[in-house]
């Protein structure tokens, strides 16, 4: 009699202790469940406070972007290109940077007058003036349709293999960045009241040589409010030579860009926004297109 409750005792022993067992493994589980959800719960009201904040910001601040770089150079005296910002929303850092893509080089341009290995090459001189370690690999599309014909370049990822956003635009002011020089979008004019010297080199060639470049450059410091005409007399060109320069220079941006950087304590996102205007006819009125890429 003694020696069977011994045995019923260590029986009921064993199943308390195999039921503790899946105890904790069934609050371990929900323990790891409950992490999970509150994990993507977060991610989920990051990500719906970046995107609202995205949106509002390219809203905003896009279609305002060459009034903001206007004022920018008044209070200056100088050409701008690019203006750098720094909010917060919520717990998200957010460095923004409002720029002028038609005092860029364009690729497409770049394409349109010379071999793709002489674009490669004039693009490779430009990084020289960054500290990025992209590789140039230009990829430009090849259209079957004329009649659907667009630029050939649409994205920094045709040009550069690995594209990765924090070599295209870093994220600190002091660095120079490749996107301060080059771009993918708008007319491909260059607006020579904010290019640089090697940005006008670079489109103008071979029509004007580095004399003609240095006078014009002196003309717009001495003279910031000087229109197209006037800036390209300064330079002394030939009426043959200026016939085949207006086309490819402007004294008006046509095409913007924001930047976004978006920082938290887990993970930095890049956005970009681009917007230009086109008008078919003077007589009609413009139209703009946004692109936006996501990193």
């Amino acid at each position: 009699m003694t020696r069977h409750r011994i045995r019923q005792s260590g029986y009921v022993l064993v199943m308390a202790l195999v039921l503790l067992v899946i105890a904790a493994v069934a609050l371990s589980s929900m323990a790891r469940r409950s992490l999970r959800a509150a994990v993507e719960a977060n991610t989920t009201a990051e990500q719906l406070q970046e995107d609202w904040g995205s949106w509002s910001i390219q809203h905003t601040l896009l279609p305002e972007a060459e009034r903001l770089i206007t004022e920018a150079e008044e209070l200056t005296g100088e050409p701008t290109t690019s203006l750098r910002h720094e909010l917060t929303l919520g717990d998200m850092n957010v460095i923004l940077f409002i720029e002028d893509e038609s005092a860029k080089v364009n690729v497409n341009h770049l394409l349109s007058k010379q071999e793709r290995y002489e674009a490669d090459t004039q693009i490779t001189e430009l990084l020289r003036e960054t500290e990025s370690q992209l590789t140039v690999r230009l990829r430009p599309h090849q259209w079957k349709d004329a009649a659907e014909q667009t630029d050939p370049v649409a994205s920094y990822g045709q040009v550069f293999d690995p594209c990765r956003p924090d070599a295209v635009r870093p994220a600190d002011e002091e660095t120079v960045a490749i996107s301060d020089m080059l771009t993918c979008w708008g007319d491909q004019k260059l607006n020579i009241k904010r290019a640089s010297q090697l940005a006008l080199q670079l489109v103008a060639s071979p029509e004007m040589d580095r004399i003609a470049i240095q006078r014009l450059i002196d003309a717009r410091a001495s003279s910031p409010d000087a229109s197209l005409g006037k800036l390209l007399a300064a330079a002394q060109l030939s009426e043959d030579t200026l016939k085949k320069i207006q086309d490819k220079l402007t004294d008006k941006s046509s095409c913007q860009s924001i930047w976004l950087i978006n920082q938290t304590d887990r993970q930095t996102r890049w956005r970009q926004y681009v917007r230009w205007a086109t008008q078919e006819k003077e007589d009609q009125p413009e139209q703009a297109f946004t692109k936006a890429f996501i990193w």
